[in-house]
């Protein structure tokens, strides 16, 4: 943006640019995303991990409820073993794996993986908020371990995703240098 009648075009045109785009002289800025120097790359990277570890975890049990040999009192128990799949009777009854209680587990790893997958994004694409999606990144990291948090793997990743976001700060280039 050029005023007229100045002589200096060219230098207000250059001002114009950094002033509005957030550039600092000397600094490669495009379209106001800051350098990677000032975003939580390990929280996302971990926090990514973390949190497809997780989903496929949730969504490996799930299957494995729903189509193993637990699904419908044991369709993968005949043969011999056949009668043992009907056999509890009483106090135990209530403890097969098609009560509900393993897909709910389930479905709260899942959703665990999502929040953690969701936070991870957030927190690299702004880094301002990087301390909020931190904390939540943790929280679900424990809350994951209810449906074995990603192979457990899962749910450590994600609790050191969120410990590096509670102390991660951005580095930031002095201007005018």
């Amino acid at each position: 943006m050029q005023i007229p009648g100045s002589e200096n075009g060219a230098k207000e045109k250059r001002f114009m640019t950094e002033a509005s785009t957030g550039g600092v002289k000397g600094q490669a800025q495009v379209a106001g995303f800051t350098s990677a120097a000032d975003r939580p790359i390990a929280v996302f990277v971990l926090g990514l991990v973390s949190g497809l570890l997780i989903v496929a975890g949730s969504v490996a049990a799930i299957l494995f409820y729903s189509f193993g040999p637990y699904h419908a009192y044991g369709p993968g128990y005949m043969g011999m073993m056949g009668g043992y799949y009907g056999g509890f009777y009483g106090m135990m009854s209530g403890l097969y794996f098609n009560t509900g209680l393993f897909y709910s587990m389930s479905v709260i790893g899942f959703a665990s993986g999502l929040v953690i997958l969701i936070g991870a994004v957030v927190a690299y694409s702004r880094p301002d908020s990087t301390l909020p999606w931190s904390v939540l990144v943790l929280v679900f990291s424990i809350i994951s371990l209810v449906a074995m948090g990603g192979f457990f793997i899962g749910a450590l990743l994600g609790f050191a995703a969120g410990v590096i976001g509670l102390t991660w700060h951005a580095t930031r280039s002095v201007p005018g240098s």
